[in-house]
């Protein structure tokens, strides 16, 4: 998922109440790995999840705090993405594709395994 390390809040004209808001701009984009914490209905999945709390906040692979969740993939290749994620990320993606591919010779050498008689 993507992620902003931080909102603003807006005053609603008609209600007076604060609330959060995305950022007009912002620094960069980054990579959540785990965002299923995040409540999710159907009828507000692509909205934003804000971490409104002082004390509440994820962590970005990069290691920075993060205080909105997107509900949109993070994208390497954005110009916006932080490159710490990216290279975060492809570094999860190494280890990952090693660890599939070690499994794989294994359970082959399983399937191609006969014990040998003494």
């Amino acid at each position: 998922m993507s992620a902003l390390k931080r909102f603003e809040l807006r005053r609603d004209l008609v209600t007076g109440k604060w609330h959060p808001t995305l950022p007009k701009d912002f620094q960069s984009v980054h990579a959540v790995e785990d965002a299923s914490y995040i409540p999710r209905s159907k009828d507000r999945s692509q909205d934003p999840y804000f971490l409104e709390g002082p004390n509440e906040y994820s962590f970005a692979l990069c290691g920075a705090k993060i205080k909105v969740v997107l509900a949109v993939e993070f994208r390497p290749v954005d110009t916006q993405a932080c490159e710490r994620c990216v290279m975060e990320l492809a570094a999860i993606n190494e280890r990952y594709a090693t660890m599939t591919k070690n499994a794989e010779q294994k359970r082959k050498l399983a399937q191609n395994y006969k014990p040998v008689k003494l």
